[in-house]
């Protein structure tokens, strides 16, 4: 490889949500636990936990132990959104 060159990082996040309380992990493509965070299950407390990271995601994944009110899922493909615009690429439609 040449030195110049940059190794392609996939990054992934899973969160684990209950009603009050979303867990947060983001690990590299080697499974290697990068971030542990526990925010209040508001979309914008996630929002702010994906984003700074600051690097694009290759999937965000959800696990809902009820769905609370007002969902979080248009919080996480906001996110989504987000992540892949940074990085230059689109959606999969």
């Amino acid at each position: 490889m040449n030195p110049i060159e940059e190794e392609v990082m996939e990054y992934f996040a899973g969160l684990d949500a209950s009603l009050e309380t979303i867990n947060i992990c983001i690990v590299d493509h080697d499974g290697n636990v990068l971030l542990e965070r526990k925010v209040d299950a508001e979309p914008d407390a996630i929002v702010a936990v994906l984003e700074s990271f600051g690097r694009p995601f290759k999937r965000i994944g959800l696990k809902q132990v009820r769905p609370p009110p007002g969902s979080i899922v248009g919080c996480v493909r906001r996110a989504t959104r987000r992540s892949v615009s940074s990085a230059g690429t689109s959606r999969p439609g």
